[in-house]
């Protein structure tokens, strides 16, 4: 049975505290970035659109962690740029072929705070490995 009226308000619990609380004297926006974690989805789909995905990894940075097999490589190219997968340059040394096969990367997570979503289509598979130092290559 629910119970109405104001006395019903008073048995009701006080909300969950955060999951972290700035230390005093520390460096809250460590501790912030901390609690907000460096996680990404990474996919890659054949063709020009994201899914299906034939092949996805699961990428922490902080401490590197997941399923992606160039985790360390990957977690330093973006720490360079911030989480940010549109801000990767492509490597100027590697050439590639003039040929249509499209592939289709995707970056999806939390990277300190900070919502990121990406999607980007290459004309081929050299392509995507030309940018990125690794961060695609699952």
């Amino acid at each position: 049975m629910i119970a109405a009226g104001p006395s019903a308000l008073t048995h009701i619990p006080p909300p969950p505290r955060p999951a972290w609380t700035p230390h005093a004297g520390g460096n809250t926006a460590t501790t912030a970035r901390d609690a907000a974690g460096r996680t990404l989805i990474v996919t890659v789909s054949r063709g020009e659109q994201p899914r299906p995905a034939q092949r996805f990894a699961l990428l922490t940075c902080d401490p590197v962690t997941g399923t992606h097999p160039s985790a360390v490589e990957a977690c330093q190219t973006l720490e360079k740029v911030q989480g940010d997968p549109a801000r990767l340059k492509a490597d100027p040394n590697l050439v590639c072929p003039l040929i249509w096969d499209p592939v289709t990367v995707t970056a999806n997570g939390i990277w300190d705070g900070r919502y990121v979503w990406y999607q980007r289509t290459f004309a081929s598979s050299c392509e995507k490995r030309s940018v990125g130092d690794g961060v695609f290559d699952i």
